[in-house]
């Protein structure tokens, strides 16, 4: 699965390439108390990654602002981690869950 280009914010690293966003729209899963995941996937298409960002939807009823707390240089941190630990971003496979709360 591809995900689409618009709307989306870049980053490269290491001369690649990467899409993220965080939805506009809450989730069935963040309904219900879940955590809040932000899918990444390399510019050419390949195996999604999606971060666990430790925050809940749920907690920002009371602070507007918790999902801009979500920067580049987070998801960044957590794209390296996963390349780190066999993240194949370029190919197609099964999508890999990272924790952005796991980070050192």
């Amino acid at each position: 699965m591809t995900l689409p280009k618009k709307g989306f914010r870049t980053l490269t690293i290491n001369g690649e390439h990467f899409v993220w966003r965080v939805r506009k729209r809450i989730s069935v899963l963040e309904e219900i108390g879940g955590p809040l995941i932000v899918p990444v996937q390399y510019m050419k298409g390949g195996q999604l990654l999606l971060i666990n960002t430790g925050y809940k939807r749920l907690q920002s009823i009371g602070n507007p602002n918790l999902i801009k707390e979500i920067k580049p240089s987070l998801i960044e941190k957590c794209i390296r981690k996963a390349i780190n630990e066999g993240w194949r971003y370029g190919q197609k496979g099964k999508p890999m869950e990272i924790s952005a709360e796991e980070l050192d």
